[in-house]
C-alpha cells in the first residue's frame, strides 16, 4: 500500500470540503410502538470530498504518477492523515480526480475518497 506523496499538500483546502459518514443504522418495524433502531456495523466508512492546490508542474507530475502508477488509476488503497483527526488512516478513491487551472501555474486538484474502518 502506498502513502499519499509527501511532496503534495498534506491538508485539504477548506473550500469544497465535505466529511460525510455513511448511514450506519438499521430500522425494523415492530407490532406496536416505535421502530427498533440499531447500528449496522461497529466500524463505519466516511466519505470525503476535497481539494488541494498544486503550485508547480512537479506536484502535478507527482500526483499523476501516484494516481496512474502507484494507485493503478485510483483503484488501490493508500494511507494519509484523516482531515479532521490527523490520524493516519487507510483510504481509497471513490471517483476520478479533476484538475483545473486556477491561475497561471496554479491548479486545483479535486478528489473524492472514503476513509476505511
Amino acid at each position: 500500500m502506498s502513502d499519499w506523496p509527501i511532496d503534495l499538500p498534506q491538508k485539504l483546502n477548506s473550500s469544497g470540503f465535505s466529511y460525510v459518514p455513511e448511514d450506519n443504522t438499521v430500522q425494523s418495524e415492530v407490532d406496536m410502538g416505535k421502530p427498533k433502531q440499531r447500528r449496522r456495523y461497529t466500524a463505519k466508512v466516511i466519505n470525503v470530498t476535497g481539494e488541494v492546490t498544486l503550485d508547480s508542474q512537479s506536484q502535478i507530475d507527482s500526483f499523476l504518477y501516484f494516481w496512474d502508477t502507484l494507485q493503478q488509476d485510483g483503484t488501490l488503497p493508500f494511507t494519509w492523515n484523516d482531515p479532521l483527526t490527523g490520524e493516519e488512516k487507510q483510504m481509497e478513491f471513490t471517483a476520478p480526480y479533476s484538475l483545473s487551472n486556477t491561475s497561471g501555474h496554479i491548479f486545483t486538484l479535486s478528489i473524492e475518497f472514503r476513509i476505511l474502518p
